[in-house]
């Protein structure tokens, strides 16, 4: 196996066994159980995945893309085993933010950074194509580091339960219809369908962009300025739309470079 498949094998094997050690304190072991089961059969198969030859000049190997549905399986599987959030950590991260003038929603100002927020998602399959188009292939590198990444950030929720900032935005802070808060809505409809209502501490979004970054960048791809830039992007997204707090937008991105820094070095 490659090492970023061991890695989500054990990172799942680790889910499935606190499931089952939570099963009579936590109601949603179940499920928590039934996503990291996926995610160990996700991880099992990947090297079992056939290349395919479209023509006689593309060829796609789709073990190198098998791992992107490890991806929201790790993201899901921790959540149902979290119990009540953390009240104490949630001030002291609001208390940190208040300091840094941080806690007010300012989209008017900040419609960009909204934008590339949406941009997370795409970021890492396109960060993989970035890689394998380079001619360095360095694929085990990208996955390595990139679950080196977030896997800690998906991984800690149970112990460090804490709500997103955005929670606690009184209703009519949200500015009127401008294309800027259209982003916006879209952004917390996707959360609204697919998130787990939960803050990861630390945040998994800033954690990955900057990994995607770092290994774009190693890669010598010429797109390594437009990455940089995104995860940058991303980074400030998360704590001006109050979808992060900043300590956790500023150890993602710290956790996130150095795997990307310490895979390639």
């Amino acid at each position: 196996m490659r090492p970023g498949e061991t890695l989500a094998l054990g990172y799942f094997l680790v889910v499935c066994g606190a499931a089952l050690a939570l099963m009579r304190r936590r109601p949603g072991w179940r499920r928590a159980f039934g996503w990291a089961s996926a995610g160990v059969l996700v991880a099992t198969t990947s090297r079992f995945a056939p290349a395919l030859e479209l023509s006689d000049v593309v060829r796609i190997h789709l073990r190198d893309w098998w791992l992107l549905l490890a991806l929201p399986l790790a993201y899901w599987a921790p959540a149902p085993l979290a119990g009540a959030a953390n009240v104490r950590l949630e001030r002291w991260l609001q208390r940190i933010d208040a300091r840094l003038g941080l806690t007010r929603l300012d989209l008017g100002a900040h419609g960009v950074l909204e934008f590339a927020y949406l941009l997370v998602y795409p970021m890492v399959p396109a960060g993989l194509l970035a890689v394998t188009t380079s001619g360095t292939y360095l694929v085990a590198e990208f996955w390595s580091a990139l679950l080196a990444a977030v896997l800690p950030c998906y991984g800690l929720l149970p112990l460090l339960p804490t709500r997103p900032p955005r929670a606690f935005l009184m209703p009519d802070s949200e500015p009127a219809d401008t294309a800027t808060t259209c982003v916006r809505r879209a952004n917390i409809r996707f959360f609204a369908m697919f998130g787990n209502t939960w803050n990861t501490l630390p945040s998994g979004h800033a954690a990955g962009a900057a990994a995607v970054a770092v290994m774009v960048w190693r890669s010598g791809s010429p797109l390594a300025p437009v990455f940089a830039l995104l995860a940058i992007g991303i980074a400030l997204g998360t704590v001006r739309g109050r979808y992060h707090y900043a300590v956790d937008t500023m150890l993602g991105a710290a956790l996130g470079a150095g795997a990307g820094i310490i895979v390639f070095g």
